[in-house]
């Protein structure tokens, strides 16, 4: 059936049963990447939009395509006409972009009429995104904490801090110190009393800031509890939060 259509495409213009069937094979097409989308991604982080889109960009990508043909002139005009557009739209999930680009090379080849490239594109597309999602790439992301400690200062502090961390976390960083040092409260000439701070200034503060990735047996309860069990720790907050991708 594709043999006979692209006889019939080869003149200039392209008759209807063509263009019906490259329309139609493109929203196919690109209901099949949907289908493989909702399966292959969590329920969280899927996008109603997106999937639309999936499905729209498709049909416009075959629809301008052969419009264009095989006119100079037309794909200029249109180039011109599509960069007066602004997309102000943002992917933080480059999985997300890959089907983007997925339904768009599929509405691009069935508008060129290659409609045997679009078929097994995308059929390849599709059965990669599945054997990806069973893969060790497909495991879902664990959420990143970060570990923030206000200690008095002390040589062999550290070392006991990452101790307890080599037990409870399966990766961690340190990414930020800072030392602090309390100025005394000097009096004013008016004030009867000398008011000083009761920290000794001789004993700076120190914070220190470490990324940590929880082993799955622990949970947040016993890393605090571990932490505030050492001396010289002042105060301890942890936090967990999802990193989204950006490209």
């Amino acid at each position: 059936m594709f043999d006979l259509l692209l006889d019939k495409s080869n003149s200039v213009n392209s008759g209807y049963e063509v263009i019906i069937v490259s329309i139609v094979l493109a929203f196919a097409l690109s209901s099949i990447l949907v289908f493989t989308y909702q399966f292959t991604t969590d329920k969280v982080n899927q996008s109603k939009n997106l999937m639309q889109a999936i499905v729209l960009l498709s049909i416009v990508a075959a629809t301008v395509i052969q419009a264009i043909g095989d006119s100079i002139a037309r794909g200029l005009g249109m180039l011109g006409a599509l960069a007066i557009i602004r997309f102000r739209t943002t992917l933080r999930n480059p999985r997300s972009i890959s089907f983007v680009f997925a339904s768009l090379a599929a509405g691009i080849a069935c508008g060129v009429y290659g409609f045997m490239v679009a078929l097994f594109g995308t059929l390849g597309f599709c059965t990669t995104a599945f054997l990806l999602k069973y893969s060790y790439f497909g495991k879902r992301a664990e959420l990143k904490g970060e570990l923030r400690l206000d200690v008095n200062y002390n040589d062999s502090l550290q070392e006991k801090i990452e101790s307890h961390l080599n037990n409870a976390c399966s990766a961690y960083e340190l990414i930020e110190i800072n030392n602090k040092r309390i100025k005394p409260i000097l009096p004013k000439p008016d004030d009867g009393e000398v008011s000083v701070k009761e920290q000794d200034p001789d004993q700076p503060e120190q914070t220190f800031v470490y990324t940590i990735i929880l082993k799955q047996k622990h949970d947040s309860t016993m890393i605090t509890s571990s932490m505030y069990s050492l001396e010289n720790i002042n105060e301890v907050k942890l936090r967990f939060r999802k990193e989204q991708d950006e490209i």
